[in-house]
């Protein structure tokens, strides 16, 4: 399964079951974190 069809699943209305939910969450927070640090990081060099 590539990253593209696996976004096509998360981002139909009604495709995540409850079962999927917490990766589905986890996934975001772990974008987030990882946006986070590189933006802290990019800031940090100037």
């Amino acid at each position: 399964m590539s990253f593209f069809h696996l976004l096509d699943e998360v981002a139909s209305p009604g495709a995540v079951s409850p079962e999927q939910f917490p990766w589905v969450a986890v996934g975001a927070a772990v974008l987030v974190l990882v946006a986070a640090v590189l933006i802290y990081r990019a800031r940090k060099k100037k």
